[in-house]
């Protein structure tokens, strides 16, 4: 499959080459004598023209690490047909590898302003995005179908009493819909979408949508060791600066909570009860400091 469709591109040549996410979209992971890219595959012809309008975006801008790959038509999409019609990108991107734990003191006031340079940007141009494939952020979709998702895990009983707490106390929590800085934002500024090398580069735009910065600003606070209240210091000390509201540090907590219970929606139905406490009790401490 891949061999096949990056004839269609000025490429040169793969090594290896691995799967890297399937859904929804399929991502791979490909490297060659020098570089390394990722080819992405879209199921939706709308969502991968806003990515590669964002990327076309940013690297006139100069901001970005990105490079988007023609086909042989001058062409930046190409479809693919692999059970379904795909619609296929191919990028280039530099980015240092190893075991270094790039979520520290050091890089979070970096990770920081690279974000609000973004966010400006973005929505400077936000003209150039198709908005009805733009995801609304709120309350439906960042609490109610994740919780949704978890109260479907088989053993998820035992846990019915912490989970309709910690539903009733994220439900009265008012700024997810009335934010004062609602907006167009990445939607997914987890680890594997921000990489490190001549500069910080962002990647993945397929869930781009409208809602509060502060929602990607949690992703990237929550990414580094919980116990480095230096880093996350930091996080929050350049949030109030940009936003110059005090009151920033207890959203942002009520944002880690979110996001926490974003990702045990993700679990499978067999995650262990471990892992499940685990994420209430994050969850619930990030709360406690919001309410604060």
């Amino acid at each position: 499959m891949i061999y096949n469709f990056l004839k269609n591109f000025n490429y040169d040549g793969v090594i290896k080459y691995e799967l890297i996410k399937s859904n929804p979209n399929l991502i791979y992971l490909i490297k060659n004598n020098r570089k390394f890219y990722i080819v992405k595959f879209f199921d939706n012809y709308n969502k991968v023209l806003n990515e590669v309008r964002i990327i076309n975006l940013f690297n006139s801008k100069k901001i970005n690490g990105l490079k988007l790959y023609k086909n042989i038509q001058n062409k930046y999409i190409t479809p693919f047909t692999h059970g379904r019609i795909l619609y296929g990108i191919v990028l280039e991107y530099l980015f240092e590898q190893g075991n270094k734990d790039f979520f520290d003191e050091e890089n979070a006031s970096d990770i920081i302003n690279h974000y609000f340079t973004f966010l400006e940007v973005l929505n400077e141009h936000k003209n150039i995005l198709n908005v009805d494939e733009l995801i609304q952020y709120n309350q439906d979709n960042l609490i109610e179908s994740p919780l949704s998702k978890i109260k479907k895990f088989c053993h998820i009983k035992k846990f019915e009493k912490k989970l309709n707490e910690i539903e009733k106390r994220l439900l009265n929590y008012k700024y997810i819909d009335n934010s004062d800085f609602c907006q167009i934002i990445h939607g997914d500024l987890h680890k594997g979408n921000i990489l490190f090398g001549k500069s910080i580069t962002f990647i993945d735009f397929e869930d781009i949508g409208i809602g509060s910065p502060l929602l990607d600003i949690s992703s990237a606070m929550i990414e580094g060791n919980n116990k480095d209240f230096k880093y996350q210091e930091c996080i929050i000390n350049e949030s109030i600066n940009y936003f110059g509201s005090v009151k920033i540090e207890q959203e942002l907590y009520y944002y880690n909570a979110i996001n926490y219970l974003i990702a045990l929606s993700r679990g499978e139905e067999s995650i262990p009860d471990s892992v499940i406490s685990e994420y209430l009790l994050l969850i619930e401490d990030n709360l406690l400091k919001g309410e604060s």
